[in-house]
């Protein structure tokens, strides 16, 4: 629950702290006084996109954050390593540059991880959500969610994920013959080279060090050689360990008299004889050195024989002798491909049937849940004034996939006749159900009672515009609008005319015409000489009328 917000240079507010407690609480305010900023501040600790022009005037910097309590145990937090207290605080810092300086519980992250844990924290809705009705991709999780299908749909993910795997086996088994040779032959030159290599894990490395050591082997000797020369001594000064034995023969001397100090003469043995053999080791390693030329040679050659291999098969022994394994299982694949084949087939068989018995009880749930919403929002429409309201929820039969065997549309109509469709509502008074008067207009005078206000409707037929003759009905005074597939009644008409039009295929409807009316008569022969020649104007040269 978030329990304190808190705003700094962000807008209009310079400075601000709101208090949650448990109930519902709401933000009144007139236009400007600043809350959506807080919804916008909300939205940045829920690591949603900001820009730098939130960024008060006159401030170098916008900072928000946010104390959440009673918070559940979120994976989240162990993903991206990042304590659990009882508190959650949440802190975000704006810059000019851009930048953005996330931190959770003290420890930085990043904007994108920020995110992830805010989509778990809070759910903010505005007054464009009703659009994700129209996203047909969203209508099956929609029902999925008011169906309470989260069980159900987590067992056929699962399921439908193990159908895709087998498939994919089957697939890399479908190869030609062709490629299957190709193939074989690549993977048994793969597995040739690499076994000849003959990896360890970590050789590599151990090689790398050992190399390092030999390269540097004239200091190493100068400086065991001095170690040597103090620990044995020479020709000029006795070592430390002629030094030791000249000190045991006095305690021993000294133990005559006193036995207080025969423990002291053993503690000193014990330590004379690590340093015996520390002096061996120090020598038997100096003289190894004499021979690490050789020894730095097969070093070099074996690390540029794995460098090589590294190019090709992976960027450590561990990778290499990795993808050693899987190009023999390969190789057995396609070596075996029948009988793999077979038992792939098999396995992809098994995996849909269980995957479709599955999808098959989705269905059923979700066509039950249907008929629940369908008639639940019906029944809310209808309380809004729209008796005559068609809710549906249309199913489509779907081949097996990520959402089972269903595809679904929400289809709707809000008027009595017309068909449910999605995302397309009329209104109920539009033009096309309000009577004529109140869709034109009343008729001006003088003028035909089809040519309202708003323009004048004339006839167009198929032929192109401004070519052949005029449709009967526009020569001389404007006549009354008749059904194309009448008989043809006019003075001068005749029946086997209007059957040559039908013949044609010239389909007779209305188109609107904006150009200012005449009430002459004769401005019908004038307009369609007018649009002749702006439609076909005479060539350069010649003679217009």
């Amino acid at each position: 629950m978030l329990s304190l917000l808190h705003i700094e240079n962000i807008a209009v507010i310079e400075q601000a702290e709101i208090r949650f407690g448990h109930g519902f609480h709401v933000l009144t305010g007139e236009t400007g006084a600043g809350k959506s900023i807080i919804i916008d501040a909300i939205s940045a600790i829920l690591g949603e996109r900001t820009y730098r022009e939130v960024i008060r005037t006159g401030t170098d910097h916008a900072f928000v954050s946010a104390i959440f309590t009673e918070v559940p145990p979120l994976d989240w937090f162990e993903q991206y390593h990042v304590p659990v207290q009882d508190e959650l605080l949440i802190q975000r810092e704006i810059l000019p540059d851009g930048r953005n300086a996330c931190r959770v519980n003290g420890q930085s992250v990043s904007v994108a991880a920020l995110r992830a844990l805010g989509s778990q924290l809070i759910s903010i809705h505005g007054q464009h959500d009703s659009r994700q009705l129209f996203d047909e991709d969203r209508h099956l999780a929609l029902l999925d969610a008011f169906a309470g299908n989260g069980g159900l749909l987590a067992r056929y993910a699962s399921a439908y994920e193990t159908v895709r795997a087998c498939r994919a086996a089957l697939d890399r088994l479908c190869i030609d013959e062709s490629e299957k040779a190709r193939r074989q032959e690549m993977l048994r030159h793969q597995i040739r080279e690499l076994e000849r290599a003959d990896l360890k894990p970590g050789e590599d490395e151990r090689l790398s060090a050992r190399q390092k050591v030999l390269m540097n082997g004239e200091k190493l000797m100068d400086s065991l050689s001095g170690a040597a020369r103090c620990l044995l001594g020479d020709d000029d000064a006795d070592g430390a360990e002629g030094l030791i034995s000249d000190a045991l023969r006095e305690l021993s001397v000294a133990g005559r008299y006193d036995e207080n100090i025969l423990p002291l003469r053993e503690q000193l043995e014990e330590v004379s004889y690590r340093l015996s053999d520390l002096c061996e080791a120090v020598r038997d390693y100096r003289d190894g050195l004499s021979d690490a030329e050789e020894e730095l040679d097969e070093i070099g050659a074996r690390l540029d024989t794995l460098h090589k291999l590294k190019r090709k098969y992976g960027e450590t022994c561990e990778e290499m002798i990795a993808f050693l394994e899987r190009a023999r299982t390969e190789l057995d694949d396609i070596v075996f491909a029948d009988e793999r084949k077979k038992q792939a087939e098999q396995a992809l068989a098994a995996a849909t049937e269980d995957a479709t018995a599955l999808a098959v009880s989705l269905r059923a749930a979700r066509k039950a849940a249907a008929a629940q919403l369908e008639a639940r929002v019906t029944e809310e429409l209808s309380e809004l004034d729209m008796p005559r309201v068609q809710f549906v929820c249309q199913f489509e039969d779907q081949p097996l996939g990520p959402n089972g065997l269903d595809g679904l549309r929400f289809l709707m109509s809000a008027n009595l006749g017309e068909a449910a469709v999605q995302g397309r509502f009329r209104r109920r008074a539009g033009p096309y159900h309000a009577g004529p008067e109140k869709r034109d207009g009343p008729a001006r005078p003088g003028l035909h009672p089809d040519l309202r206000r708003g323009g004048r409707r004339r006839l167009r037929t198929g032929r192109p515009e401004g070519r052949g003759k005029a449709p009967q009905g526009l020569r001389g005074q404007p006549g009354p609008l008749r059904d194309p597939s009448a008989p043809d009644r006019s003075p001068g008409g005749s029946a086997s005319a209007d059957r040559e039009d039908r013949a044609g295929g010239e389909d007779l409807h209305l188109r609107e015409d904006t150009r200012p009316v005449r009430s002459d008569p004769g401005a019908f022969a004038s307009d369609r000489r007018s649009r002749d020649h702006r439609d076909h104007p005479p060539q350069r040269g010649g003679n217009a009328d």
